[in-house]
């Protein structure tokens, strides 16, 4: 362990990484050997925590092989671009885990190789991708690991962050890579922000020694009040109920976000609503800086062939895919919900909030919202049958 207390000695203030609190700045360097689980609410701080303990590991263990993994790209290439693990002496991995349990088992060098390919062929034909990343390709590197013995690849640690989205096998194959004889884990979680349906699982059947190790992250430095009591009432019953029952589902406590502030459109018609949401992006973009606005799909993958686009085109406004983004730029970004875990924005818009009416929705929209830092801007179309929704969320607006 550091007997060092000072954190800002393991990185440099170009990294951009901001430290929450002391509590949290302790944790990070005492945090201790062996399996350590995070709780914690929607901008807890659980990101920074994590990119914070891989940079002292590999200051302490310039020698060690550190896994980082996470479910989406962009988290991946934001928690890259604050660890810069080019600068460091350590040998760390930073992969989304569909990536780097690809480039695992096309690494080991034998014919689970083929039959990976061959899997990916048969669920393309069959159009059945979720399968193949969530089920078929877990076991297959269960069995691949088996197979290997002692002669599989080991991490001497390995993080995980927003691992409310990982599955069981996923587990039960990262643990067989973990090398025992350090056994540094550190998983970070938040059940609210699983919107990608798993089987629930104990902590210990999937071999992740969590009993008296656990940390509870539940105030919120990203939301201010205004956005945190908007997130809270977006909730259904069904995953609020769930708090007390399960480690990983955790009530806000505290936001400590600055003044927000929260905008509701309601038009009688779609295309008044594009048109008015187009016409409020022109104003908002008068004073330069980013603003991310959340589809429910992926507009790149149709070529953004979506009548909101023509409105924006008519005041002549640029847009860029959120994907592909400079986080030093401003400007408008277009992205999904899905693709948004883990970052945050000034503004955040979210169009077409009637649409989002299954608990499992409201879940999705939980997760959008929980994004904004300052402003966010919620539309609707008055005349698609949920008025009792759209009122509740009228009168929470500032």
């Amino acid at each position: 362990t550091l007997k060092q207390a000072d954190l800002t000695k393991f990185y440099k203030a170009e990294d951009k990484v901001k430290l929450l609190d002391q509590e949290q700045e302790k944790l990070a360097i005492e945090i201790g050997e062996g399996h350590r689980l995070i709780f914690g609410v929607a901008g807890g701080g659980k990101t920074i925590l994590l990119i914070s303990r891989a940079r002292i590991l590999a200051k302490i263990h310039p020698d060690w092989k550190i896994l980082i993994l996470c479910y989406n790209k962009l988290l991946r290439d934001l928690i890259y671009q604050l660890i810069k693990p080019q600068n460091l002496d350590g040998d760390i991995t930073i992969k989304t885990f569909h990536g780097w349990i690809r480039h695992y088992i096309n690494s080991a060098n034998n014919n689970y190789w083929q039959l990976y390919k061959d899997a990916q062929h048969k669920a393309e034909k069959k159009g059945n991708m979720t399968e193949f990343f969530h089920e078929v390709v877990p076991k297959l590197f269960l069995h691949m690991l088996g197979d290997l013995g002692e002669k599989k690849i080991q991490y001497d640690a390995i993080l995980i962050d927003e691992a409310q989205d990982f599955e069981q096998d996923w587990f039960q194959g990262i643990i067989q890579v973990l090398n025992p004889a350090t056994n540094s884990l550190l998983i970070t979680c938040d059940g609210f922000q699983g919107i990608y349906a798993r089987k629930r699982f104990t902590w210990a059947s999937v071999g992740v020694e969590a009993r008296g190790r656990v940390k509870r992250f539940e105030k919120s430095y990203r939301n201010p009040i205004e956005i945190g009591i908007i997130a809270q009432k977006i909730l259904p019953t069904s995953l609020r109920s769930l708090i007390g029952q399960f480690d990983e589902f955790l009530t806000t406590k505290e936001f400590l976000g600055t003044h927000g502030l929260v905008e509701f459109i309601v038009s009688q018609t779609r295309e008044e609503e594009y048109e008015k949401l187009a016409l409020k992006i022109n104003q908002l973009l008068k004073h330069p800086h980013t603003i991310l606005l959340l589809f429910r799909r992926n507009m790149a993958k149709c070529g953004y062939n979506h009548p909101f686009f023509k409105y924006l085109k008519e005041l002549d406004l640029k847009w860029s895919n959120l994907e592909k983004f400079d986080y030093n730029l401003p400007g408008l970004l277009i992205g999904t919900i899905h693709g948004t875990k883990g970052l945050e924005f000034d503004t955040i818009i979210i169009p077409e909030i009637d649409t989002y009416k299954t608990d499992k929705d409201r879940q999705l929209l939980y997760v959008g919202i929980t994004r904004s830092r300052k402003k966010l801007i919620l539309s609707a179309n008055q005349s698609n049958g949920t008025s009792d929704f759209i009122n509740t969320i009228k009168t929470l607006q500032t």
